[in-house]
């Protein structure tokens, strides 16, 4: 009879860890560059992140400026992020033992996802909208007043809400173009993503995978190209005040001759690129504060809390 309980109680303990496991379950960080916090659902205070560190559902990320981290979200390692600089993301979840949907105040990321299961989906919340995929690769980006969506593989959905969560609109993005989103306002007009995005999103997405992999790779590689197919001052120039134009920003411009005289100082073509995409002189401190509302969907997953203390 003992024999039988003590049997009885092993099969317990283990269903009770498998069900911990799963309730419990944790993205992993698998590359850090520059400096990147995180701060736990039950915790107060921010915590350096480390590669090979383990996140979980609630945990909110955040990057200081020239900083970037690389994260796993399942443990085949299949569906991966980037988080660029200057970006605060929460790792959320619509059920319980996945990480199936991030909550992007500010910044831009990065998801390549490859395995999502048999009718889920992964979305990308910010302040007023959502754009959400079934299997593909995506970039948000997300300043105080505007976002921008690019589906950079297969269709990407989006829904945009109003300041009552009343939704607006509800559209597909189709493959290859990217759209501007006005805070509390329906998506403006779809045009092509351009050869430089795509060149960056394949760079990106190439490294999140080379990192995945456990291979140790530069993100500013030491190999030069050629100078000829470096952009000139006034390319750049006209290039950012174009950006600065469809941002409906002047900060952007106000620095150009500050950012010029950074960009002459670099020595590779991918080092230029990569400070040219994601350059924004706004940026102050090293971790800024604004934090807007997110537009929570009615009887999401919050872990193990529930009501206010969530």
């Amino acid at each position: 009879m003992k024999k039988q309980q003590t049997f009885l109680s092993g099969i317990l303990a283990l269903v009770l860890v498998a069900i911990f496991q799963m309730i419990s379950f944790a993205a992993e960080v698998v590359f850090v560059q520059g400096s990147v916090q995180t701060m736990s659902a039950q915790a107060s205070d921010w915590k350096k992140v480390e590669t090979g560190m383990q996140l979980g559902i609630g945990d909110v990320v955040r990057t200081a400026r020239n900083s970037l981290v690389d994260i796993a979200l399942d443990t085949d390692k299949k569906n991966t992020i980037r988080i660029e600089q200057k970006t605060q993301v929460v790792l959320n979840s619509s059920a319980p033992g996945i990480i199936d949907r991030l909550d992007l105040s500010k910044g831009r990321v990065y998801a390549n996802l490859e395995n999502i299961k048999s009718g889920l989906s992964f979305e990308i919340n910010t302040p007023s909208a959502i754009a959400g995929v079934r299997g593909s690769s995506l970039s948000v980006y997300v300043e105080k007043d505007t976002d921008e969506v690019m589906a950079i593989k297969d269709t990407v959905f989006i829904k945009t809400f109003d300041e009552d969560n009343q939704q607006l609109a509800e559209l597909m993005l189709p493959e290859g173009f990217k759209t501007l989103i006005e805070r509390f306002s329906e998506p403006g007009s779809f045009s092509q993503i351009t050869d430089r995005d795509f060149r960056r999103s394949d760079r990106v997405f190439e490294r999140v995978f080379e990192h995945s992999e456990g291979r140790e790779t530069r993100e500013l590689p030491d190999q030069q190209e050629p100078q000829d197919d470096l952009p000139g001052e006034q390319e750049i120039v006209e290039e950012i005040e174009q950006i600065s134009e469809e941002l409906q920003t002047t900060e952007i411009v106000a620095e150009t001759k500050e950012f010029v005289d950074e960009i002459k100082a670099m020595e590779t073509l991918d080092e230029i690129r990569d400070t040219h995409d994601s350059y924004d002189d706004s940026f102050q401190n090293s971790y800024e504060d604004y934090e807007p509302p997110f537009y929570q969907p009615e009887n999401e997953y919050q872990g193990e809390c529930e009501g206010e203390e969530c």
